[in-house]
């Protein structure tokens, strides 16, 4: 994730298109994907009922699972505006919410950066 994150602002501020932009494109895409679909195998751990040990969180998993693949079969078929718009969906919610929310205090992710 820290990795993606790096990539987001890189990608982000630089000029759009270039071989730079493509090839950071598709690692951070790789990055994103394996990060999905390891974040499958975590157990949430809320003090709530669950489904079969899935939370919340592991509904923006499964989007960005859909969506990333989307973004680059457009970003292929020069479908600029949609890929732009997917990518952004993604960034938000993949990694500006679900972010978040895995950083509040008393989480996995909160205890391994803060102890």
């Amino acid at each position: 994730v820290l990795a993606a994150v790096a990539l987001t602002g890189v990608l982000m501020l630089r000029l759009k298109g270039t071989r730079l932009h493509r090839t950071l494109g598709w690692t951070w895409s790789a990055v994103m994907v394996v990060t999905a679909a390891s974040a499958l195998f975590i157990k949430s751990e809320l003090p709530f009922p669950t489904l079969m040990g899935f939370g919340p969180l592991h509904i923006f998993a499964v989007i960005t699972l859909v969506a990333v693949p989307r973004a680059v079969f457009a970003a292929r078929r020069h479908g600029v505006s949609r890929h732009a718009g997917i990518m952004s969906g993604v960034v938000m919610g993949g990694l500006g919410i679900a972010g978040l929310f895995a950083l509040m205090p008393g989480r996995l992710v909160w205890q391994v950066f803060f102890g």
